[in-house]
């Protein structure tokens, strides 16, 4: 039991780390915006509503060129083995850190990290939404179905590879539908791969 609320409370905190992230991030953006709106406030004045649109629109592209910024760090030599360093290192000692990571990367890129499919896991005809995390050719997949409405939680299945079912789809789409509790699914299942 304990076993249980352990497994749990991690599973928890690793579903949250994302959404901590994005609070911390707007959090520091709000701080920044009110800073701006007392620096700036005598010099605008114009109307309030256009205050609050000029002054989110900077905090906008502050927060745009931070981004920009870093990305420009990772892609020099120095800042790209810095950055993996890190990553190597977070990737051994965070648990579920090389599958978050892999899983956003599938959603921010075109390419498919983890291939989105329908898993047949109890009786036929009916299939859960899932990523295949690994496939060596076997008889056997190892595939992830995510606990809806979280995408980076759920359950590991190794299962025969005749019980999946791989989707022409890219991974943001079958992450939009868990995310949605399923709205969407026929879309997904109207595109079967070949």
């Amino acid at each position: 039991m304990f076993k249980n609320i352990r497994n749990t409370i991690i599973f928890g905190g690793i579903a949250l780390i994302p959404f901590a992230l994005i609070a911390y991030i707007l959090f520091k953006l709000v701080e920044l915006m009110q800073t701006l709106a007392k620096i700036l406030a005598p010099d605008l004045s114009v109307s309030p509503y256009l205050d609050v649109v000029i002054i989110i629109a900077i905090g906008t592209v502050i927060l745009l060129a931070i981004c920009f910024v870093f990305g420009l760090l990772v892609r020099t030599q120095l800042g790209s083995g810095s950055y993996t360093a890190i990553d190597k290192r977070l990737r051994e000692s965070v648990p579920g850190y090389e599958i978050v990571v892999n899983l956003l990367h599938g959603l921010t890129s075109n390419s498919l990290s983890y291939p989105p499919a329908l898993i047949t896991l109890t009786d036929p005809g009916t299939a859960e939404l899932g990523f295949v995390m690994e496939d060596s050719g076997g008889e056997r997949v190892t595939v992830f179905i995510p606990a809806a409405p979280v995408v980076t939680a759920g359950r590991i299945y190794v299962v025969e590879r005749s019980r999946v079912q791989l989707l022409d789809a890219k991974s943001v789409e079958a992450a939009n539908c868990i995310t949605k509790w399923g709205i969407g699914i026929s879309e997904l299942e109207a595109k079967p791969a070949q």
